[in-house]
């Protein structure tokens, strides 16, 4: 089987992402199945047997559930994957750089196979690569991805000064009043992805994410921030979020 006629299955639950890379790798000429979250992922890799999987870290474990960004649950599937079909390559395709430890851990089991991108990071060829290197059994971390310091968001390690913590505290006590795709926008800029970014990923036009950002600013009480800048006003927004996540507070619907 030539790479170009590689069985590969994409686990990614944000359909905009998915429906992009499953198009682009198409084109490639690979054979695509797509899934949304973990269950399914373990699903059909007993069913389709794929050559390699693009697996998303951050998913839902199962259908009906919502992805938790400090949770790994891509991570959780490979682990079972590869235990019962090593063969499989899978790279590992997040907007987290954070989880470095944990795909180590899997190398350090014998695993090979096992590639880290990061979204948005690389030209779209990258993908496409690191695929051929997955099937080829290569352990390979993209430049871009942490060693060592990137960590985990939690709570204690954000460092605020106490007039931080107050409008933090404010801003995430407030998030309950956005709405669905608001929050998917909060969730893409605490992720760090720029305006256009954040537009391709979630297939809107760049104004209408900036238009959103002023709503959200609003809504959260960090729009008339005295002595804030606009990248600290994001900064602070980010970490309302993770708070906001952390605590488990259900989406609006």
């Amino acid at each position: 089987m030539t790479n170009n006629n590689l069985h590969v299955l994409i686990v990614e639950d944000e359909i905009h992402t998915q429906s992009g890379i499953r198009d682009y790798l198409t084109r490639q000429g690979m054979t695509v199945n797509t899934v949304a979250n973990a269950a399914d992922a373990l699903r059909l890799t007993v069913e389709w047997q794929p050559d390699v999987i693009v697996m998303d870290i951050v998913i839902p474990a199962q259908q009906g559930e919502e992805a938790d960004m400090h949770q790994g649950d891509g991570i959780r599937a490979a682990r079972q994957i590869k235990a019962n079909n090593p063969g499989i390559g899978i790279v590992f395709f997040s907007s987290h750089p954070y989880f470095r430890p944990e795909i180590l851990g899997l190398a350090g089991q014998g695993y090979g196979g096992l590639v880290y991108l990061l979204k948005g990071a690389s030209p779209p060829d990258r993908l496409k690569e690191a695929i051929e290197q997955a099937h080829q059994g290569q352990l390979v971390f993209d430049s871009q991805v942490g060693r060592g310091n990137a960590q985990k968001p939690s709570e204690t390690s954000l460092s605020l000064s106490e007039q931080e913590r107050e409008k933090v505290e404010y801003a995430q006590s407030q998030m309950s009043q956005l709405t669905d795709r608001e929050l998917e926008i909060v969730e893409q800029a605490a992720a760090s992805r720029t305006a256009a970014g954040i537009a391709k990923e979630l297939g809107i036009a760049p104004g209408s994410v900036q238009s959103a950002m002023r709503q959200i600013y609003s809504k959260v009480g960090l729009a008339e921030s005295e002595g804030v800048t606009l990248l600290s006003k994001r900064a602070l927004l980010s970490k309302a979020y993770i708070i906001y996540r952390s605590r488990n507070v259900p989406r609006q619907k």
